[in-house]
Order: C-alpha cells, then sequence, then structure tokens
C-alpha cells in the first residue's frame, strides 16, 4: 500500500518570494513530504497538515517580542499574528515546527524570545555578508540536535538577514552559532524525555541549498519528524 506523503504547511509573505516557496516545496519533496503554502491573505489554519515550516520574509514587528521602536523597514503585521497563532498551536500539539531565517526568529520569539533589530549594531565586527550561496562558516555545538541531523559540525551557509536571535526563548537553546558569535541556530526537544517534540531554526536559507546533502538532510530529519508524529497519533 502506497503511503500518501504528509502534508507540511509553509507559511509565505503576502506578495513576493515564489523562488523560495518553489525551492521550499522542493527540498520538502526530495526529503518526502508535501508542502502546502500559507499565505497570509488566505488566514491558514493547520487543519488537515501534519507539519509546520515558517518561511524567510520581512523583518518581525517589534511588537511582538519588546515593543521597541520599529525600524523603518517592511513589515507584514497580519503575517506576523498568523504565524505566531500557528506556531503557538503547533507547539502546544507536539505538531513538528522548522523555522527558517525569519521563521527561526519567530520560533524563538513564540517561545519568549527577543531579536537584535540590526546585527551590525551589535556585531560591529561581522561583514555585510547578503547570498543565497554559501559563503559563511558556521559551527553547531557537538553532540547537538543539529549537529547530527545535519551530520556535521562545521558547514558553509548562505546569509539574508540583517536580524538575528537576541534572549532565547523558553525550551530552546542556541546550539549553532557563526565566528563572530551570533547565533544561527535554535533546538528544542531532546531524543528521550518528555519534550521530544521536533522545534528546530536555522538563520540561513537550507531550501536555497537544495543541492548540498547537508542541507537536505535537514529537511529530511524534518519530513521524518513529521512522519513519525503522525504515526504516533494515529496510534493513539
Amino acid at each position: 500500500m502506497t503511503t500518501t506523503r504528509p502534508k507540511i504547511g509553509v507559511t509565505v509573505a503576502r506578495k513576493g518570494g515564489w523562488w523560495m516557496w518553489q525551492c521550499n516545496r522542493l527540498s520538502i519533496f526530495i526529503a518526502g513530504g508535501k508542502a502546502v503554502r500559507l499565505r497570509p491573505q488566505n488566514k491558514p489554519t493547520l487543519k488537515g497538515l501534519d507539519g509546520l515550516l515558517i518561511g524567510g520574509g520581512d523583518d518581525i514587528s517589534t511588537a511582538l517580542y519588546d515593543h521597541g521602536i520599529q525600524p523603518a523597514v517592511r513589515v507584514d503585521e497580519e503575517r506576523d499574528t498568523i504565524e505566531q497563532t500557528l506556531a503557538t498551536e503547533a507547539l502546544s500539539k507536539g505538531i513538528p515546527v522548522m523555522g527558517v531565517c525569519r521563521g527561526a526568529q519567530m520560533l524563538n520569539i513564540v517561545c519568549g524570545g527577543t531579536l537584535h533589530q540590526d546585527i551590525y549594531q551589535v556585531y560591529v565586527n561581522a561583514p555585510k555578508l547578503r547570498t543565497i550561496l554559501p559563503r559563511k562558516d558556521v559551527t553547531a555545538q557537538k553532540d547537538s540536535r543539529l549537529a547530527r541531523l545535519l551530520g556535521r559540525e562545521i558547514l558553509k551557509v548562505n546569509a539574508l538577514h540583517h536580524q538575528s536571535i537576541d534572549r532565547v526563548g523558553e525550551g530552546l537553546k542556541a546550539t549553532v552559532f557563526d565566528k563572530h558569535g551570533m547565533i544561527q541556530g535554535i533546538e528544542g526537544g531532546t531524543t528521550e524525555g518528555a519534550d521530544n517534540a521536533f522545534k528546530i531554526g536555522v538563520q540561513w536559507h537550507p531550501e536555497f541549498l537544495f543541492f548540498k546533502k547537508i542541507q537536505r538532510n535537514l529537511f529530511k530529519a524534518f519530513v521524518k519528524a513529521v512522519v513519525e508524529h503522525r504515526k504516533a497519533l494515529k496510534n493513539s
């Protein structure tokens, strides 16, 4: 009997981001899942979905984490609200969640964390790197979940952000950093114990690096967790 592919909701921007969506869709398909596009204007829910990927895009409004002065950048408050709602519900139900770039930041905020509004004001020695190609070196902590999922501790990633995680949210821990100390990956849950839900956030865009096996490993692990969660629900 053919097993149906698990459905994974992928949040996207109201406008634009077509290549980002297509690359996420392809990466999820290669890993064995089926991506479902979740656009803010469609008022998406988790109904019928087995997993949630919070995608990249515009900056997140400061109103969601510290009520500070909003920089002069484009934000989508409706998307912020919808993603916050979807992520909160997914986490409460133990549904696997993966955050990519903005998505990692949103996952952190939902768990009570905060962001740096401008990384270059905090990490003054960090180069202003913006590329979809793997040009940045990052290191995953030994024995971390991300190191295990990726299959190595040191890797090259891309960089398309000017915000980053500041205070890490409850139930999460920072396990991947660049050489300037900037957080590049967060995770929650363990391979054992009560909190076993898949919660992963990466500051880079692995979907644009689908030609790299190490990046496909991340999607493969995510889809595997989604399949296992779906099976557990059926057997409960």
